[in-house]
Order: structure tokens, then sequence, then C-alpha cells
């Protein structure tokens, strides 16, 4: 179990650099809407967050 978080932790990583390459300077927060938008749907998103995903272009 470990190995798996280390993982996914690798795999965010990764992602929250491909992220802040494509869209520049964005808050820690901006940062991390982007990144959940990745696996949650977008509905999801708009009622937990309130954050449409294609409205901020993602």
């Amino acid at each position: 179990m470990q190995r798996v978080s280390e993982l996914n932790k690798a795999v965010q990583q990764f992602a929250l650099a491909r992220i802040r390459k494509q869209y520049g300077k964005l808050s820690e927060r901006e940062q991390r809407l982007h990144l959940a938008a990745l696996w949650l749907d977008r509905e999801t998103m708009m009622r937990v967050f309130n954050w449409d995903p294609q409205k901020e272009g993602y």
C-alpha cells in the first residue's frame, strides 16, 4: 500500500507540473482545482467546489 501511495503522489506531482506549464502562474487553490478536475467529473467539481472546469478552460 505504501508503494501505491508513493506512485499516486508521483503521478499527482507530474500532473501539477503539466498544469503549471500549461496555465502559468496559478494560485495554490487553482492548481489543486485543475488537478481535481483530472479525476472528478464536471458536475462534481461544480457541486463540491463551485468551480466549472469548462468555464475555467480545462
